[in-house]
């Protein structure tokens, strides 16, 4: 082989794994953002008033596919091994037909900030549970609600959503494209109860419109 064609191969193989680990980093924060709204939404259907309170001092989220045991210091890994077992499709083409593949029964882990809001949660344990089977399909075997330690406690990721949320009605807006919408309409296509669906692709127009017009702004015409 010339030199010229070891480079090009090289090279090739290069992008390729670079391709493979941008779809597994794609895939990991699709999955986080999913289960993030999962979480909310089984919260609002069963806790009532006390929903927010909870959602506030939620720290992190996981559905992981095997039981393993799982720290504060392993959360990286959870996540890595989540990510990776979702990259590979949920929905596989069979003759031009997709076929979707029920997943497997799966482990709730929530990291919350102190004891009185874990008891909280473990008053509800059985309803959440329920409230992620009726609501999407997510079958959960096992819910471990465990208090955060350290740095971790500092992580608030509803309250920052809800921060973002409120400075986004402000924000200026490009829609979306009809091929755009009807992606979303396929990523949510699994979720059965329609008006959590519903829900859900409204709020994801909702924060692709501000990216759209942020990008327009930069001069990006890579709209979404």
């Amino acid at each position: 082989m010339s030199n010229s064609m070891k480079s090009f191969s090289m090279a090739l193989q290069k992008t390729l794994r670079g391709q493979a680990s941008s779809d597994v980093l794609a895939a990991k924060a699709a999955r986080a953002a999913k289960v993030k709204r999962m979480w909310k939404s089984a919260l609002e259907a069963c806790a009532g008033p006390a929903a927010a309170v909870i959602l506030d001092h939620t720290n992190s989220i996981y559905i992981i596919r095997k039981a393993e045991e799982e720290t504060d210091v392993s959360r990286e890994t959870s996540e890595r091994d989540e990510a990776s077992r979702t990259s590979q499709a949920a929905a596989r083409s069979t003759g031009g037909a997709f076929v979707r593949r029920k997943p497997p029964a799966g482990e709730l882990i929530v990291y919350v900030e102190d004891s009185l809001i874990a008891a909280e949660v473990d008053a509800r344990r059985e309803m959440i549970k329920l409230k992620f089977l009726e609501l999407f399909g997510e079958e959960i075997d096992e819910f471990r609600i465990r208090v955060s330690r350290g740095k971790y406690k500092l992580s608030h990721p509803y309250r920052e959503e809800a921060e973002k949320m409120a400075a986004q009605e402000k924000a200026p807006r490009v829609a979306l494209s009809e091929a755009r919408i009807a992606q979303i309409d396929e990523e949510l296509s699994t979720i059965p109860d329609k008006k959590v669906r519903e829900a859900l692709k409204r709020a994801m127009i909702s924060d692709l419109e501000v990216k759209n017009a942020a990008a327009a702004k930069k001069g990006d015409n890579g709209a979404l």
